[in-house]
């Protein structure tokens, strides 16, 4: 992503390329903490991803309709807590409770797993009732009979945010963090960018940016499920910028999703 020399470092996860990239002739400087935040996205996605056995949001969306409360993480119950709230705030069109719907339309190949909950949900009548509750007293949470979690619109960002949050606190001043080209948070000032899909360049100072679109020709078609018909290609692209990529991720889905 840029010329400039320094320490790349790439790591394959959530479906996706992380880049960390560390600027400077002394990359030995900065290898462990690269590996620290490729470890740290590989934790989360472990946690975080429908498509992982035993991941947390897997046992949720196999338990959901059951009454049943599952114990998750910590983290991943404070992420949920996040999405919940930015599915409030956006009145819904931030839906990482509409999985049922974004995994059918994605085009992804869904494990066997995550398929057989799709098709079984497909079957279920939707009803007005909040998707998620959360256990006064413990990290335990439970999901409404038509709810299945897909956090393909935040966890890239969540993750970015955590890698971000350990390179600081090990003394990083200036890096550049993204996931996929569409995620990125820069550490540091003066990160020039140039967007993909706007013809826009922009400068990030100690911010991220996030850009979605509603047709990713590269993916071959629809790349985020929206409100519209499913065979309606007309192309949408819109980027936030803010202090925080899970906020950003969110807020650029929901801004196309209505």
């Amino acid at each position: 992503m840029f010329d400039e020399p320094g320490l790349r470092y790439a790591h394959q996860a959530m479906r996706t390329t992380f880049e960390f990239f560390f600027p400077g002739p002394d990359t030995s400087r900065y290898q462990g903490i690269a590996e620290d935040c490729a470890n740290e996205v590989a934790e989360i996605e472990l946690a975080i991803s429908p498509y992982q056995e035993g991941s947390d949001i897997q046992r949720l969306n196999i338990a959901a309709g059951s009454g049943e409360w599952v114990r998750i993480g910590w983290p991943t119950l404070t992420l949920l807590r996040m999405c919940h709230s930015l599915f409030l705030e956006t009145s819904g069109t931030f839906a990482p409770f509409d999985g049922l719907r974004t995994m059918r339309l994605s085009g992804k190949v869904l494990d066997p797993i995550t398929n057989h909950l799709v098709q079984q949900a497909s079957l279920r009548v939707n009803v007005d009732v909040q998707p998620i509750e959360f256990h006064p007293d413990g990290p335990m949470a439970r999901l409404a009979t038509t709810t299945l979690i897909d956090l393909g619109a935040i966890g890239k960002g969540w993750a970015l945010d955590k890698c971000a949050e350990m390179a600081f606190d090990v003394g990083v001043d200036r890096a550049f963090f993204h996931a996929g080209g569409s995620s990125m948070i820069a550490i540091g000032e003066n990160w020039p960018v140039s967007i993909p899909g706007l013809r826009e360049d922009v400068s990030l100072s100690n911010t991220s940016l996030s850009v979605s679109r509603r047709v990713n020709p590269d993916a071959g078609g629809v790349h985020i499920a929206t409100s519209a018909q499913s065979g309606d290609s007309t192309d949408i692209v819109a980027r936030v910028i803010g202090p925080s990529c899970a906020i950003t991720d969110a807020l650029s889905t929901a801004a196309i999703s209505g």
